[in-house]
């Protein structure tokens, strides 16, 4: 793989990834999110496919 395609694909991989893991609280505020998670987020949100979190 020439290296351009390396970049390109490492940066989709990379926005995918993003993606699937802050899928949970993508669209929540700031004060949203540090208030369900006061220690930060120590751990993937499960997805429940509804835009609740469950931390737990």
């Amino acid at each position: 793989m020439a290296v351009s395609e390396h970049l390109i694909f490492s940066c989709l991989l990379g926005g995918a990834t993003g993606d699937a893991l802050g899928a949970e609280i993508e669209f929540w505020s700031l004060p949203r999110i540090r208030s369900h998670f006061p220690d930060g987020l120590q751990k993937i949100p499960l997805h429940d496919g509804d835009g609740r979190c469950d931390h737990r």
